[in-house]
């Protein structure tokens, strides 16, 4: 089956004129992202959808606190694989609502498929910013 939006992500990161384009597809795609079913007291607790509670699984990714996130089913199987000491378990989320999910978080960046060579990294203020875009386009 084809990654049609890591496809994308890999002509976004040589072509930036398709930066756009790639985060207009982000926005509405559903993205695969590791978390928590364990809560740590204190620690900041998400619900997406209704699904029972979790924490962002974060990984310290170029030296920053990162929420790693992927484009297919396959790039997140492989991902825990390959990695010890992640639970396996996943969310899936649009785009949209997982930066709205972070930008509560002003530390957090987010790597999408981190493991690849073309994968994009998205500081906090690059999610805050693009939250702000949507939060002024919302009626």
């Amino acid at each position: 089956m084809s990654d049609s939006l890591a496809e994308l992500l890999v002509q976004a990161t040589e072509n930036p004129a398709l930066r756009d384009e790639f985060y207009q597809r982000f926005l509405l795609s559903d993205i695969y992202v590791p978390v928590n079913s364990a809560i740590p007291e204190g620690a900041v607790v998400f619900e997406i959808s209704g699904e029972e509670k979790f924490t962002w699984a974060v990984a310290t990714i170029k030296g920053a606190p990162t929420v790693p996130a992927f484009t297919s089913q396959a790039l997140i199987d492989d991902f825990f694989s390959k990695v010890q000491g992640w639970e396996g378990r996943y969310i899936t989320s649009q785009g949209g609502p997982l930066l709205m999910n972070l930008s509560a978080s002003s530390i957090l960046a987010l790597e999408i498929n981190p493991a690849s060579e073309h994968g994009l990294r998205m500081s906090p203020e690059t999610i805050k910013s693009i939250v702000d875009i949507i939060s002024a386009k919302k009626p």
